[in-house]
């Protein structure tokens, strides 16, 4: 598992592909997790194993909170819903900030880069502070995520390695 982190102020700004907005209902937000991890389970089963999906009461805390995005993009010539973020107050280890709770791009629209458009639009949103940090773990077998994170200008902070203690 790494750790990513930036200072808002630090990251690639927006490049204008996506747009932020709110979720009709967290119910709306809930459905797009369960799509993509029903996804995951099917394409990658070994990191559908090892990470796990949002849990739905968190996800209406975080709409409540104004926490929780839709993610936004013209596709095919229609703006479209094309995933979620949500970062709240908290701490990875003793690394605090903002920390990336959930970021999901539907299947359909995976390869794109609309993650990372998205963690700049959200850096670059008014009143951020450019001197907090976003931060997030994930999980070492998520390469597109990691690849993610360093192109949104997170880059890795922390590796976690585990050791067999077998002899």
């Amino acid at each position: 598992m790494t750790v990513h982190a930036a200072r808002y102020g630090d990251m690639a700004p927006a490049d204008g592909r996506v747009s932020l907005g709110r979720f009709p209902s967290p119910e709306a937000a809930i459905a797009v997790v369960e799509d993509k991890f029903a996804d995951l389970q099917k394409t990658e089963p070994e990191l559908h194993r090892h990470v796990t999906a949002a849990d739905p009461r968190d996800i209406r805390h975080w709409h409540a909170e104004g926490q929780l995005v839709s993610i936004e993009a013209n596709v095919a010539g229609a703006q479209r819903t094309v995933g979620l973020f949500a970062a709240a107050p908290g701490a990875v280890e003793w690394i605090g900030g903002d920390v990336v709770e959930e970021e999901i791009v539907l299947p359909r629209f995976n390869g794109q880069g609309f993650a990372a458009s998205a963690q700049r639009a959200w850096a670059g949103q008014r009143g951020r502070d450019p001197d907090r940090l976003l931060v997030g773990t994930i999980n070492g077998l998520n390469a597109a995520s990691r690849a993610t994170a360093v192109r949104a200008g997170r880059p890795a902070v922390l590796q976690y390695v585990f050791l067999s203690l077998a002899a």
